[in-house]
């Protein structure tokens, strides 16, 4: 007869509250139920360092599956600095939720930690977007995030044209590119969306098990025929 997962959580946590050791070393033998285990304890762990603790694992993606679960959970609640949580992180996933819910308030230094979230950069990108038109940046925040693109020249370019085209007082004159400001500022590449949802191409791949965060996010509909 297989031991349910319910069955499993109850003993572990039966056994880790009377005061005896290795709650889950009965389910060594399988790496699954093993790291479940683990990560069912942990995930009421108060506080990252505790967490960190009882996240130990000899497999490092078990570890690393069971920080982000316990991320899932407690990220905003504990006070922890945003950068003490991304240093928790053993996952993209993980680090997605951290920037993602406490996002950095300067679109600039967000896209510079979007690059810490790995195959959800993108999707980090995305919502960085989105969140900056949400705030209805002014003509003084476009020359600002123009002067000091960076390496995120071709988007913050983009980004000033379309905030122009939506209404936003300003030029391109002081982006990396003009050209592509002025296209997006005319609407030449493409509708836009004015900060109302995502754009094609910038990301909207999900992490497994966080729907959430996502939520506020209105999804283009399928163009009608």
């Amino acid at each position: 007869m297989r031991t349910s997962r319910i069955g499993i959580t109850l003993a572990a946590l039966t056994i880790a509250c009377s005061g005896e050791e290795g709650p889950c070393d009965s389910y060594r033998f399988s790496d699954g139920l093993y790291g479940y285990c683990v990560r069912s304890i942990s995930v009421n762990m108060p506080t990252m360092s505790k967490a960190g603790e009882a996240c130990s694992m000899p497999s490092a993606a078990s570890e690393a599956e069971c920080r982000s679960a316990w991320m899932d959970i407690h990220v905003g609640r504990t006070g922890d600095s945003r950068a003490d949580l991304l240093q928790f992180c053993r996952s993209d996933d993980c680090r997605m939720l951290v920037l993602d819910l406490q996002p950095a308030d300067d679109l600039l230094r967000q896209l510079e930690d979007c690059e810490l979230a790995g195959r959800y950069s993108a999707d980090c990108m995305g919502h960085a977007r989105q969140r900056w038109f949400l705030a209805k940046p002014t003509a003084e925040e476009l020359r600002r995030v123009s002067l000091r693109a960076g390496p995120f020249g071709r988007e913050i370019s983009e980004w000033v044209g379309e905030a122009i085209r939506c209404g936003t007082a300003g030029d391109c004159s002081s982006t990396p590119q003009p050209d592509l400001c002025i296209a997006a500022a005319k609407g030449a590449l493409g509708p836009g969306s004015c900060g109302s949802s995502v754009p094609n191409g910038s990301g909207e791949s999900v992490p497994p098990g966080t729907s959430a965060p996502w939520s506020f996010i209105s999804r283009p509909s399928p163009d009608k025929e």
